[in-house]
């Protein structure tokens, strides 16, 4: 719902931003700026709320680091990606006797090795002031180009 609150902050901004011109300030200037501090914390709250929910969902360690193996091991059934993959979490978990245990530490997989794929373009390029090759007699930058 924090997208709502968004639209509803931009349409109340957008009304109130012509009003700074009488203050010599430039409206779009203006618009541009609280819109982007406006977009700043529309992302955090998003943020927030993700990891709200994240850590709410995992009730305790053991889960918590299922979730993220399971979350690799779905990225890596995906595709090679460019984010680095998901943080390996070391912990130390407390005995009610006092002492610490190491948390037994699973065995690294190895990472599969994609062979790269070069895409190879069948035609030409086209410039973007040839005719477009969808024959609309356009030029490209006004017909597929936009």
């Amino acid at each position: 719902h924090h997208w709502q609150e968004h639209l509803t902050e931009m349409e109340n901004l957008r009304q109130s931003v012509g009003l700074r011109s009488y203050g010599q300030k430039d409206p779009l200037v203006e618009y541009k700026s609280e819109a982007y501090k406006y977009f700043e914390e529309l992302m955090n709250n998003v943020r927030l709320q993700i990891c709200t929910g994240l850590f709410r969902s995992a009730s305790n360690i053991e889960s918590f680091e299922n979730m993220l193996s399971l979350l690799s091991r779905t990225a890596r059934a995906v595709g090679p990606t460019d984010a680095p993959a998901a943080p390996r979490l070391q912990t130390n978990t407390t005995v009610t006797g006092g002492g610490t245990a190491a948390a037994p530490e699973a065995a690294p997989e190895p990472e599969v090795q994609l062979p790269k794929i070069t895409i190879r373009r069948d035609a030409p390029k086209v410039g973007r002031n040839d005719p477009c090759p969808c024959g609309s007699g356009k030029k490209f930058k006004n017909c597929h180009g936009a």
